[in-house]
């Protein structure tokens, strides 16, 4: 006996609203795709990519680096989460290899 419900893609809830169920929303509206729902518990989205602020220290949750790239991701941070909420380094890193920076 097959139990299996057709599923109505209207019916579809995120939950959370950490980085990868704001990716599932921006891919469903390039599809052209707007009936979801996203439920969060937080009072702000992003999930773990956060940064808390207390008693003038700046702590980041977990180890969320993001290194990209690429300008479509660059691009769907800011149309998700902003990179205003982001703390952004331009990373300059070099070893020491035989006499020379590499």
């Amino acid at each position: 006996m097959n139990t299996a419900k057709s599923i109505n893609h209207s019916q579809i809830v995120i939950l959370g609203a950490g980085l990868t169920s704001l990716s599932l929303a921006f891919h469903l509206e390039q599809n052209n795709f707007f009936s979801y729902q996203i439920f969060e518990k937080e009072e702000e989205v992003g999930g773990l990519l956060r940064s808390v602020q207390e008693q003038g220290f700046t702590f980041d949750h977990t180890g969320h680096f993001l290194h990209s790239s690429k300008q479509e991701f660059t691009d769907f941070l800011e149309q998700t989460i902003g990179l205003e909420n982001c703390n952004i380094f331009e990373r300059s890193s070099f070893i020491w290899f035989e006499n020379k920076l590499v």
